[in-house]
């Protein structure tokens, strides 16, 4: 289970997101993952002021081990999302909710020793028209980053790509490219810390504002520990 703190910068002020994920291991290549959580965003509604809560959609992942060799390691998690948020995407290159019921695929691949190059990806796919009558287009995120073992942990950078396909002229898509910096270290068996940094250098459109985003999390493996790499 794991608990982390989401943020985000913008011209017109911050979005900050709370989330909640839990990990069971089922089998030493298989896992459940559960992410849930809330986010806050200044009102913008005519006449409203202060800060509107929402919940965010939850997330169901089944991540599965398909090659564990002691130099490359691939993981592919089927998943889909649950229309269980508020109306609003959110945070920028993060989708927090569309309405429907979405497909999810995620894959990560991690390769080398002491020096690692990690390069993965996630798709999201709306099926239909959400809670403001908007189908969503398809989503996604793909990053490449170079990592280095220090002890029991690591740190990393690379490059992110995100974006989303437009839909309608009030659901316009978007393209954005990002530095990733960031980095993981295990607190004992069963908790993990990790820290992430992603500022976009180029969106796309001239009029889109850029979102750099922190990310500071706490993990705790629920059960017995799969194996990690």
């Amino acid at each position: 289970m794991g608990l982390g703190v989401l943020g985000a910068v913008r011209p017109d002020g911050g979005i900050g997101a709370l989330s909640l994920r839990a990990t069971a291991p089922v089998h030493e290549r298989v896992q459940i993952d559960v992410l849930a959580g809330v986010f806050a965003a200044p009102a913008t509604a005519p006449g409203a002021s202060g800060t509107k809560i929402s919940a965010r959609d939850v997330q169901l992942r089944v991540p599965v081990l398909a090659i564990d060799e002691p130099d490359l390691q691939l993981r592919v998690a089927p998943g889909v999302s649950l229309p269980l948020g508020s109306a609003s995407s959110g945070l920028g290159y993060t989708l927090l909710t569309t309405g429907s019921f979405d497909p999810t695929l995620s894959a990560s691949l991690a390769a080398g020793g002491t020096w690692l190059v990690l390069v993965g990806g996630t798709v999201r796919v709306p099926l239909h028209p959400g809670f403001d009558r908007i189908q969503q287009g398809v989503y996604g995120l793909a990053d490449v980053r170079v990592a280095r073992r220090f002890g029991p942990g690591a740190g990393f950078a690379g490059v992110s790509f995100a974006g989303q396909q437009a839909r309608g002229l009030t659901s316009p898509g978007f393209v954005e490219l990002a530095p990733v910096l960031g980095a993981t270290y295990p607190l004992g068996d069963r908790w993990g810390a990790d820290a992430g940094l992603r500022v976009p250098v180029w969106t796309g459109e001239s009029a889109r504002p850029y979102y750099a985003a922190l990310q500071i999390g706490v993990t705790r493996v629920l059960g017995k520990r799969a194996s990690q790499h």
